[in-house]
């Protein structure tokens, strides 16, 4: 039997898409598992946040961990970090975490955030809101937007 080069360089694509294909499926196949690991462990936080932290740790979510830590605490990504780190490593931070400052009254936060827009500081303007009242990115904005 004889083949020639147009033959052979299609059975050789076939073969490669079907591996591929192959390959594409079993991974598939392996995340449906995890998911359905961790489905039928339904993580419900407990309400003090360092068992919450340690037990997405334990699930290996340190990403979820970090953020769990920022919602309930206030603090900056950087500080989350390094305060799950520490937890993690078997201390807690709450004593060297510094507090959240107070939130600002809606008047002076108005009025700090209007003064730094007028001076061309629009981008300063919302991390100021952003950091005083825990906004999003889109309602800080919008806030600056209306002053």
């Amino acid at each position: 039997m004889h083949l020639d080069l147009p033959t052979i360089a299609l059975l050789a694509g076939v073969a490669i898409v079907a591996f591929l294909l192959g390959r594409a499926s079993a991974r598939r196949r392996d995340t449906d598992l995890v998911s359905a690991q961790l489905a039928a462990r339904p993580v419900t936080p407990p309400t003090d946040l360092r068992e919450a932290v340690l037990g997405l740790l334990a699930l290996n979510r340190r990403i979820e961990a970090i953020k769990l830590y920022r919602v309930r605490t206030n603090v900056g990504l950087a500080e989350a970090k390094v305060a799950v780190e520490a937890i993690e490593a078997g201390g807690f931070p709450a004593a060297g975490t510094p507090s959240p400052p107070p939130p600002a009254s809606s008047g002076d936060l108005a009025a700090q955030a209007g003064s730094l827009k007028a001076r061309g500081l629009t981008i300063q303007a919302i991390k100021v809101v952003r950091e005083q009242t825990g906004m999003s990115l889109k309602d800080a904005k919008d806030f600056v937007d209306r002053l």
